[in-house]
Protein backbone atom coordinates (compact mmCIF):
# COMPACT_ATOMS: atom_id res chain seq x y z
CA UNK A 1 0.00 0.00 0.00
CA UNK A 2 0.71 3.98 -0.65
CA UNK A 3 0.28 6.57 1.45
CA UNK A 4 0.23 9.87 -1.29
CA UNK A 5 -2.16 11.60 1.41
CA UNK A 6 -3.39 11.47 4.90
CA UNK A 7 -6.64 9.69 4.69
CA UNK A 8 -5.97 8.52 0.68
CA UNK A 9 -4.97 4.67 0.03
CA UNK A 10 -3.74 3.04 -3.26
CA UNK A 11 -3.25 -0.23 -3.65
CA UNK A 12 -2.41 -1.95 -7.03
CA UNK A 13 -2.97 -5.40 -7.84
CA UNK A 14 -1.76 -6.97 -11.28
CA UNK A 15 -4.42 -9.11 -12.66
CA UNK A 16 -2.60 -9.01 -16.30
CA UNK A 17 -1.77 -12.44 -16.41
CA UNK A 18 -5.09 -14.13 -15.17
CA UNK A 19 -7.86 -14.74 -17.56
CA UNK A 20 -11.63 -15.05 -16.40
CA UNK A 21 -14.30 -17.73 -17.82
CA UNK A 22 -11.92 -18.66 -20.77
CA UNK A 23 -13.44 -21.73 -20.75
CA UNK A 24 -16.33 -20.63 -21.86
CA UNK A 25 -15.45 -17.53 -24.13
CA UNK A 26 -15.37 -17.56 -27.68
CA UNK A 27 -12.12 -16.19 -28.75
CA UNK A 28 -11.02 -14.85 -32.51
CA UNK A 29 -7.87 -14.35 -34.27
CA UNK A 30 -5.92 -12.66 -37.57
CA UNK A 31 -3.01 -13.52 -38.81
CA UNK A 32 -0.98 -15.19 -41.49
CA UNK A 33 -0.62 -19.37 -42.29
CA UNK A 34 0.95 -21.47 -44.98
CA UNK A 35 -2.17 -23.32 -45.12
CA UNK A 36 -5.95 -22.67 -44.81
CA UNK A 37 -8.27 -20.59 -46.08
CA UNK A 38 -7.97 -17.24 -46.50
CA UNK A 39 -9.93 -14.26 -45.11
CA UNK A 40 -12.54 -17.06 -43.99
CA UNK A 41 -13.45 -17.28 -40.20
CA UNK A 42 -13.59 -20.67 -39.41
CA UNK A 43 -14.94 -21.80 -36.33
CA UNK A 44 -11.72 -24.38 -34.22
CA UNK A 45 -12.42 -26.33 -31.14
CA UNK A 46 -9.55 -27.97 -30.53
CA UNK A 47 -5.65 -28.12 -31.00
CA UNK A 48 -5.68 -30.70 -33.02
CA UNK A 49 -7.95 -29.60 -35.56
CA UNK A 50 -6.44 -26.26 -35.57
CA UNK A 51 -3.01 -27.75 -36.79
CA UNK A 52 -4.73 -29.95 -39.48
CA UNK A 53 -6.15 -26.93 -41.10
CA UNK A 54 -4.19 -23.85 -40.75
CA UNK A 55 -0.87 -26.34 -40.00
CA UNK A 56 2.02 -26.55 -37.27
CA UNK A 57 3.71 -23.04 -35.98
CA UNK A 58 6.36 -21.18 -37.62
CA UNK A 59 8.06 -18.07 -35.84
CA UNK A 60 9.58 -17.13 -38.81
CA UNK A 61 6.25 -16.61 -40.40
CA UNK A 62 4.02 -15.68 -37.74
CA UNK A 63 3.39 -15.96 -34.14
CA UNK A 64 -0.10 -16.39 -34.57
CA UNK A 65 -0.16 -19.70 -34.39
CA UNK A 66 1.00 -19.96 -31.07
CA UNK A 67 -1.47 -17.46 -29.75
CA UNK A 68 -4.58 -19.93 -31.17
CA UNK A 69 -2.67 -23.00 -29.60
CA UNK A 70 -2.03 -21.18 -26.12
CA UNK A 71 -5.88 -19.63 -25.90
CA UNK A 72 -7.10 -23.34 -27.21
CA UNK A 73 -5.49 -24.94 -24.11
CA UNK A 74 -7.78 -23.21 -22.01
CA UNK A 75 -10.81 -23.05 -24.36
CA UNK A 76 -12.95 -24.84 -26.87
CA UNK A 77 -14.08 -22.22 -29.36
CA UNK A 78 -11.82 -19.70 -31.55
CA UNK A 79 -12.58 -17.92 -34.95
CA UNK A 80 -9.17 -18.35 -36.72
CA UNK A 81 -9.29 -15.61 -39.99
CA UNK A 82 -6.49 -16.40 -42.02
CA UNK A 83 -5.00 -13.71 -43.43
CA UNK A 84 -2.02 -13.41 -46.80
CA UNK A 85 -0.13 -10.39 -47.90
Amino acid sequence: MNNSSPGSYVREIDRSQFVRAVSTSIGAIVGPSAQGPIMEPVLVTTVDEFVSIFGRPNPRQSLMHYAALEFLQQSSRLYVTRVVN
